[in-house]
């Protein structure tokens, strides 16, 4: 399976209740129209933006494109009215920042940058190479995310492997390779510092007999181990990725449903708990006919959904899933929420094939809808472009980030222009009386 791309060599590979003597005030999101969207590409006019991942303060990481080059940014206070945009990494080189996170109250931003056309992990908030190596010992490091122990985490061609992925943690030169499952490739998307200051990493891991298997795998300095680190797939014999984790040790992803003979494979989004296992999210309930990205109506055959983009390119990020805690003090209940994107293939109707695969008739023919996974609503699975104002003139293509305050990044069409959005949810209050 292609889990990397890089530019000389293309190895396989995120409730408040207010009590008064009379009545409870208990804020819940609108069903119906529940957010407001902020236009974070209005601060480079003219260049396409994506936003990758937010803070629960506000601050926004990502990059935008200028003259076929990207430029890693971070959109300061981007909730408030004051929103200010701030270049990160060199200047006049290719940089993305893909994550943001916090350590005794200050961010660590981490990213990659494109110096002389081969990929190096940055930490852009010390404008710090985490792996400063030249070109004859190393072909390519980026790092995904980090923790708030300081922990980083992403991928890495090493020395002794240069064509390949590895799975890495960036606390020291060279990095430290977490290994495989059995064979070349994997790599590391998240990772966290639990409630009892256990670090974990999560991500993807070729394994002997084929297919990347999703991992969750505990320690930053221990090798990988398949017999209790691989979290399986929704099928069998199938591709599976983890992304996310939050604090309670739960595990967003997505994997194949179904090993089809011929076609593609339908995937699903999952949340992976260690009492529950790996469990299918499914889909947005879609109509038959579903608009796309050019406001065509198209007839909709299969559908995937994805908590980052698969088998592409890396030019993909984010913190795809929060820490919601939605219980009374003294007894948790973390129901996170989950973001993504549902690609929906279309064309004539498939004949002779299973709704879990996709023929290759139609496979070229898709287009992409945000979407919120949250079991605290109905229907679980929503398509967030029908929770904005019809009128707003936006199409939102794919969501990436979710901070604790269930704010939400990505990118999308504003009149037909690639822009970074922000989704503010528009929160209202129902009135209880308390006897």
């Amino acid at each position: 399976m292609s889990m990397h791309r890089n530019t000389k060599h293309a190895p396989v590979l995120a409730v408040g209740t207010i009590l008064s003597a009379f009545c409870l005030f208990a804020p819940v999101p609108s069903l119906a129209q529940p957010y407001t969207v902020v236009d974070l590409g209005a601060l480079v006019p003219g260049q396409p933006s994506v936003a990758f991942t937010i803070s629960d303060d506000g601050n926004v990481v990502g990059y935008y494109l200028s003259n076929g080059s990207f430029q890693a940014v971070e959109w300061q206070n981007a909730t408030t009215t004051t929103p200010k945009l701030v270049k990160l990494g060199p200047a006049g080189q290719n940089s993305i920042a893909f994550s943001i996170n916090y350590k005794a109250g200050k961010p660590v931003i981490v990213g990659e940058i494109n110096p002389s056309g081969f990929e190096e992990a940055e930490r852009f908030d010390k404008s710090l190479l985490l792996d400063p190596v030249d070109d004859s010992d190393s072909i390519f490091n980026i790092a995904y995310n980090s923790n708030d122990a300081g922990t980083i985490v992403g991928v890495s061609g090493l020395p002794s492997d240069p064509t390949n992925a590895h799975a890495v943690v960036f606390s020291s030169s060279p990095p430290f390779n977490l290994g495989n499952f059995g064979t070349d490739n994997s790599v590391a998307f998240d990772t966290n510092n639990d409630l009892s200051s256990i670090q974990h990493v999560v991500g993807t891991a070729a394994t002997a007999s084929g297919p990347s298997h999703a991992f969750f795998h505990t320690g930053i300095s221990t090798k990988l181990n398949k017999s209790t680190d691989d979290l399986g797939t929704l099928g069998t014999g199938l591709n599976s990725e983890a992304t996310c984790i939050n604090k309670w040790n739960q595990v967003a992803g997505w994997s194949n449903v179904k090993k089809c003979s011929s076609g593609k494979a339908v995937s699903h989004a999952f949340l992976w708990q260690a009492s529950k296992g790996m469990q299918d999210l499914g889909t947005p309930a879609f109509a038959s006919m579903v608009k796309d990205q050019h406001g065509h109506v198209q007839k909709v055959q299969r559908v995937s959904t994805f908590t980052r983009l698969q088998n592409t390119s890396d030019r993909e990020g984010g913190e795809c899933m929060n820490g919601r805690d939605i219980g009374a003090i003294g007894t948790p209940n973390p129901q996170p929420q989950i973001v993504g994107y549902a690609q929906l293939f279309y064309g004539p109707p498939p004949t002779g094939f299973p709704v879990t695969c996709v023929p290759a008739t139609i496979a070229s023919k898709s287009f992409t809808r945000a979407f919120l996974f949250d079991e605290t609503l109905p229907g679980q699975m929503i398509d967030l472009n029908t929770q904005i104002p019809p009128n707003s003139g936006w199409y939102l293509s794919y969501a990436w980030g979710i901070n604790n305050l269930g704010q939400i990044v990505g990118e999308g069409l504003i009149n037909g222009n690639k822009h970074a959005f922000l989704l503010l949810p528009i929160i209202t209050a129902t009135i209880t009386n308390v006897p």
